[in-house]
């Protein structure tokens, strides 16, 4: 059995990759996100996958570079930096090719996005 870090490794691969398949196989089947600035949970790996999919049409060239990550058998943390172009709506706000960059420290996350 592959430890905590070598899964959570593939699972942020796999993202970067937009290979959903393998993504979702590192889901458990109850898995629950929450999307992050909201109050709305997704619940299933079914849905969450779905949501990831419908995401990334609105960020198509993100990609992003684990810094540092550590952890044992339960617990894993990222540190990761993240960077790419989005276009979609935001909060009522369309938004065309604004670069985005965020950098993610266990629970906390710091997005910016720069108008071009």
């Amino acid at each position: 059995m592959k430890n905590a870090m070598e899964i959570v490794e593939k699972f942020l691969d796999a993202e970067n990759q937009r290979d959903w398949i393998l993504w979702a196989d590192c889901l458990d089947e109850k898995v629950q996100y929450q999307v992050i600035g909201s109050k709305g949970i997704i619940q299933g790996k079914e849905k969450y996958v779905e949501k990831m999919k419908e995401t990334y049409t609105e960020l198509s060239d993100w990609n992003f570079k684990i810094l540092t990550i550590q952890g044992d058998d339960k617990t894993v943390v990222v540190e990761f930096a993240g960077k790419g172009h989005y276009s979609g709506i935001y909060e009522g706000i369309k938004y065309d090719n604004r670069i985005l960059t965020r950098i993610t420290i266990g629970k906390e996350c710091y997005t910016r996005a720069i108008k071009v």
